[in-house]
């Protein structure tokens, strides 16, 4: 018997409850608030994704395009979150390869996010994305708690 698919589709209105949960339950100090989430959820500039498994939420993630002088555009990674049930099933991976396409099909060439130094596995997933460590942000998470800022020159998924 195969394992049903991962559905990833754009977050709705009725979907900010759970993500909010799923959030809160993942980032202790620096989750979204239902209030970002719903301008988020409403913004033209952002792209808020979720992944369902079995009908259930399974994974969030949450970028936004940002319109530069001289017409150029970047994107920032502000979320990806992966429920610890559905954790390595390639949720993530799944999840940042849509937003990559979203990103470049908004004619993003840059793309940037924020990680916490601590957590191998997301890092080394970006890696093998094509994100690069630009620079370690010190206590960005909190006292003791470093981050690392990475970039990905173009916004299409390496494979």
């Amino acid at each position: 018997m195969s394992k049903p698919p991962v559905i990833i589709c754009q977050a709705a209105l009725a979907d900010l409850a759970a993500v909010a949960a799923l959030e809160r339950a993942t980032f202790t100090s620096h989750a979204i608030s239902p209030r970002q989430m719903r301008y988020l959820q409403k913004s033209p500039a952002a792209i808020f994704l979720i992944a369902r498994r079995f009908g259930e939420l399974a994974g969030d993630a949450i970028a936004l395009v940002r319109q530069h002088q001289g017409g150029r555009r970047s994107g920032r990674i502000y979320s990806l979150v992966v429920d610890p049930n559905h954790r390595g099933q390639k949720i993530g991976q799944k999840l940042m390869a849509a937003l990559l396409r979203e990103l470049a099909r908004r004619g993003a060439k840059r793309i940037y996010l924020e990680v916490e130094e601590s957590n191998h596995g997301a890092i080394r997933l970006y890696e093998q994305l094509g994100f690069k460590i630009v620079k370690p942000l010190h206590h960005y998470y909190g006292r003791g708690k470093h981050g690392v800022h990475m970039m990905k020159e173009e916004a299409t998924p390496s494979r």
